[in-house]
C-alpha cells in the first residue's frame, strides 16, 4: 500500500484513496513533480532517496516550481463475488477467448464446469463455428 493511503469495501468494491503532493514547473503547465504523501500533504521519509532530493529542490526553490497543493486520486477495484475479497483475473480458452471471471481462491471451482482439453488445446473440438475477431 502507498505512502497515506486509504483502503475500503462498499459493496464489494475496493477504493484506494491516494494521495500525491504536486508541484509544477512554471509556464510549463503538465509538467513538474507528484510526491506520495499523506492527505495533509506530508511526504513519505521513506521514499527513493533521488525522489527525496527532488523533493527537497522543490521546496527550497531549487526548481522554479509552484506547490498545486495535495491532489487525491481514486482507484477502484471491483472484487471476486466468491467473497474472497480478491480481486478477479479474466480467464481463457487456449484460443484467447474469454471463459469467466475468478480469483485464485474460486479459480479452480470454476475451472472445473469446463472440459479441460480448451485451456490446453487450441484445436480443441467444437460443434459451433470459433472465428478470430476482426479488431
Amino acid at each position: 500500500m502507498q505512502y497515506g493511503s486509504e483502503e475500503h469495501i462498499i459493496d464489494n468494491v475496493l477504493t484506494i484513496t491516494c494521495y500525491e503532493l504536486e508541484y509544477t514547473y512554471r509556464g510549463e503547465k503538465g509538467s513538474g513533480f507528484w510526491f506520495p504523501c499523506n492527505s495533509k500533504g506530508e511526504v513519505d521519509p521513506n521514499m527513493n532517496p533521488a525522489a527525496l532530493e527532488n523533493y527537497r529542490k522543490c521546496k527550497d526553490g531549487t526548481y522554479l516550481v509552484d506547490c498545486a497543493g495535495v491532489i487525491r486520486r481514486h482507484q477502484y477495484i471491483h472484487l471476486c463475488e466468491c467473497g474472497s475479497q480478491q480481486p478477479p483475473e479474466a480467464i481463457y480458452d487456449a484460443r484467447g477467448i474469454y471463459v469467466t471471471k475468478a480469483c485464485d481462491s474460486c479459480r479452480s471451482s470454476k475451472v472445473a464446469g469446463y472440459r479441460s482439453d480448451i485451456f490446453t488445446d487450441a484445436n480443441y473440438w467444437s460443434d459451433e463455428p470459433v472465428e478470430p475477431y476482426d479488431y
